[in-house]
């Protein structure tokens, strides 16, 4: 296999109290890049500082922001943005534990990147992709048959050329609100044909220990997306794509109804907000097998179960 030189990718941490869990990502990377690696750990402040992080037996290129106060995950990762100076970039969550493939997967996908125009690489974890390969995604349907909604949502599942993610920025901002803006470069490039996205079938990091998203607000914030000017015309494709992957969280939040932790009212409102987006944009959710009715009960059933 042909190898990209590393010193193309920068690996951006941002973080936020979890210094330990940063030291951890850097004697993996370590380990696998030795003093090929670059990296730049952006830091919210909290209770532990920059200072906590242990950077004695790394290798590589390594730099360390802290900003002057707590300015949110997205604005912490546009702070670490400005600090990559390679052509790739790789936005890592501070608990996200790589695996010994991950520096090898990382250079093929951008090799395949550069032969293709490609601007991003989507790594599938949960989704059960029927390509075996890795595959050149022009437009929103052959993305969606490749990859799910919840792997392109995973932050440490994509590496990303920096100019292209730098060019999205503001909607990243803008929508952060959604806990999905960062998905809108793969949306918006695919939608307006300004270039291809690559889907691999193979996982970056130890995805088996990964908490997928459960919170009743995450299923209000992500339709926040579909009023982006790009989806708005597409947006019954786009939330067919994002539906499979928001099935579990009903089931999650069923979950939480019965726990206490929401109210019954609230998961109503919620779910009426879906309702109403199906109705209007994707009438057929209604009646498919795992659809707004019987989707939400099957997610209730094995929370129940487990």
């Amino acid at each position: 296999m042909t190898s990209i030189p590393t010193p193309n990718l920068t690996i951006l941490i941002p973080t936020y109290d979890r210094p330990h869990e940063v030291t951890s990502r850097l004697r993996e990377i370590d380990g696998l890049w030795g003093d090929a690696a670059i990296v730049h750990v952006q830091v919210n402040p909290g209770t532990h500082s920059a200072a906590e992080i242990d950077r004695t037996n790394f290798r590589g290129t390594l730099t360390i922001g802290e900003n002057a106060s707590n300015i949110g995950v997205v604005g912490n990762i546009v702070a670490g943005v400005q600090n990559i100076a390679t052509g790739w970039l790789w936005i890592l969550g501070d608990d996200d534990i790589l695996i010994p493939e991950t520096r090898a997967r990382i250079e093929e996908s951008m090799r395949l990147c550069d032969e293709s125009a490609a601007n991003a690489a989507v790594f599938n974890h949960w989704y059960k992709s029927p390509h075996p390969l890795p595959v050149i995604c022009r437009d929103l349907k052959s993305f969606a048959a490749a990859t799910g909604f919840g792997d392109a949502l995973f932050l440490s599942g994509t590496i990303w050329r920096t100019g292209h993610f730098r060019s999205h920025l503001e909607d990243c901002v803008v929508y952060a609100y959604s806990c999905s803006s960062h998905t809108l470069p793969h949306f918006i490039s695919l939608i307006l044909g300004c270039s291809p996205v690559l889907a691999s079938s193979k996982p970056l990091i130890e995805w088996t220990g990964v908490t997928r998203w459960s919170r009743l607000a995450y299923l209000d914030q992500v339709l926040v997306l579909l009023r982006h000017p790009v989806l708005r015309p597409v947006a019954g494709e786009a939330y067919a794509f994002m539906w499979p992957s928001l099935l579990p969280i009903f089931g999650s939040a069923l979950g939480q109804v019965r726990s206490g932790e929401v109210t019954f009212r609230d998961l109503l409102r919620v779910y009426g907000m879906h309702l109403r987006y199906a109705i209007r944009h994707r009438p057929s959710l209604l009646v498919a097998r795992n659809g707004l009715v019987v989707g939400p009960v099957k997610g209730f059933w094995r929370t129940k179960r487990s």
